[in-house]
């Protein structure tokens, strides 16, 4: 649909613009909370995997949202010079429909969201195929501290992140800044090349770092649970 210059005025198109810029400010914070929650779900929730899968459902939707306030935005503020240049020639037409497929498709794939979709659908398939095998107890967490260590400082991992590539696990802090000097795996042994992309949160190895530091808190008794 063509939209012509007649009836519509900068002033109007710079409140439409400042209105979808604080929509998307909205929707932005709504993302943020969302993204924080998963944490919360692993430790807290009662079907942690089906709460994270409708979680990162709407995350989805919200970003798509999102994506397509900032598209208009974009769109608007392509037309207000082409307003002025129809002031002097009331026969030109603003095709809106062509230039909001263009934003559209320069709106650029928001990393953060698609980072932690992936990290809740890798986090559900890993726990889905655990609980495929009928009777089988498997013990959260160890009495090691083998499988919590950061390969590259050695310490407990605190905030975890894995390779989507090798599955490996690392602390976020650390295995960035080794990626500022090397490309390979820091796991003894793993031979995969390894790129800051590559990482996502490692909701798996999260959930059994908090039940560790409840075990803790409880007095160090032993417990299991089937997933």
């Amino acid at each position: 649909m063509n939209s012509s210059a007649p009836g519509i005025s900068n002033q109007s198109l710079y409140s439409e613009s400042e209105e979808l810029n604080t929509l998307s400010s909205n929707v932005g914070d709504v993302l943020s909370h969302c993204n924080s929650l998963k944490s919360d779900i692993i430790e807290y929730g009662a079907d942690a995997c089906n709460d994270l899968q409708l979680l990162s459902e709407l995350m989805l939707e919200f970003q798509n949202v999102r994506a397509n306030m900032k598209a208009l935005r974009s769109a608007v503020e392509h037309i207000e010079p082409l307003l002025s240049a129809n002031d002097e020639d009331d026969e030109n037409e603003i095709d809106f429909e062509s230039i909001l497929c263009r934003c559209t498709a320069e709106i650029p794939v928001d990393e953060e969201i698609i980072s932690a979709v992936n990290a809740i659908r890798g986090y559900v398939h890993h726990n889905n195929r655990a609980a495929s095998s009928e009777n089988e107890e498997i013990q959260v967490v160890r009495e090691t501290t083998e499988n919590f260590e950061d390969p590259v400082t050695r310490r407990i991992i605190t905030n975890p992140v894995k390779s989507v590539i090798c599955n490996h696990s690392y602390d976020k802090s650390s295995i960035e800044v080794y990626l500022q000097k090397k490309t390979r795996c820091p796991v003894t042994g793993c031979v995969k090349e390894l790129r800051k992309e590559d990482l996502i949160e490692d909701l798996d190895l999260k959930q059994k770092l908090a039940v560790k530091s409840g075990k803790k808190g409880n007095g160090g008794h032993e417990f299991t649970c089937k997933l």
